[in-house]
C-alpha cells in the first residue's frame, strides 16, 4: 500500500511538474472559421513567374521580394489586397503573420540566393516553424495568377528546413508559403489561400 501511495505522490509530482515548470512556456492557439477580421495581421509581398532555362529547357519558378517593407492591417485589409494583387497578376501576398518580428523573418528567405541565409541570433536553430505549398499559375488572357490546391498537410521542421525546402520547391515550380511560428497560424493562412 506504501509502495502505490509513492508512486501515485511521484507520479503526481511530475505530472505537475511537467504542467508547471518554470523553464517552459506553454500556450494554446485556437482558431476557428470566425477569425476576428478586424485582427491586426503583418504580410509582404513578392512576385513569382516561370522560367525557362536556355540549355535544359528545364522550367521553374523564379521568385522575386517585392519591397522591402513589412505591411500591416486588418484580416480583412490582407484578404482584400491578396485578391487584388492576385487579379491584377502584380504581386502576391505572403501571410498573414500574426506578429511583425515573424513577418520580418519570413521574408529573409524570400530573399533568394545560391548559398543558405546567414541567420543572426534572433533564428533560434531548435524552433519548429510551418509552411504549406501551392501551385502559382498565370492565367493566358487576364495574365493573373491562379492559385492551384497541393494536396498535402501543413509541413514542419527549422528555419533551416525551410529555408531549403522553398528554394528546392522553386525548382519543381511549387510555391512555399511560410514559416509561420504556429501550426494553426499557418492553417489559417492556407484556409485564406485556398479561397482565391
Amino acid at each position: 500500500m506504501k509502495n502505490n501511495l509513492k508512486l501515485f505522490v511521484l507520479a503526481s509530482i511530475l505530472f505537475l511538474f511537467g504542467f508547471y515548470s518554470p523553464n517552459t512556456v506553454k500556450a494554446q492557439v485556437s482558431y476557428s472559421d470566425n477569425t476576428d477580421e478586424n485582427r491586426l495581421v503583418y504580410w509582404f509581398y513578392v512576385s513569382v513567374r516561370e522560367k525557362e532555362d536556355s540549355e535544359t529547357g528545364y522550367v521553374s519558378y523564379d521568385l522575386q521580394l517585392k519591397g522591402n517593407k513589412i505591411q500591416h492591417g486588418s484580416q480583412k485589409e490582407y484578404d482584400r489586397n491578396l485578391w487584388k494583387y492576385l487579379g491584377n497578376g502584380q504581386k502576391m501576398a505572403i501571410g498573414p503573420f500574426n506578429e511583425y518580428e515573424e513577418a520580418k523573418k519570413a521574408m529573409l528567405f524570400y530573399k533568394i540566393q545560391d548559398k543558405p541565409h546567414q541567420l543572426d541570433s534572433t533564428y533560434d536553430e531548435n524552433q519548429t516553424v510551418f509552411w504549406f505549398v501551392l501551385h502559382v499559375n498565370r492565367r493566358p488572357r487576364s495574365n493573373s495568377y491562379q492559385l492551384v490546391r497541393k494536396p498535402g498537410a501543413i509541413a514542419s521542421g527549422t528555419y533551416r528546413d525551410f529555408d531549403l525546402f522553398l528554394k528546392e520547391n522553386l525548382m519543381m515550380r511549387v510555391m512555399t508559403v511560410g514559416p509561420f511560428n504556429y501550426m494553426p497560424e499557418a492553417e489559417e493562412a492556407k484556409r485564406i489561400y485556398r479561397l482565391h
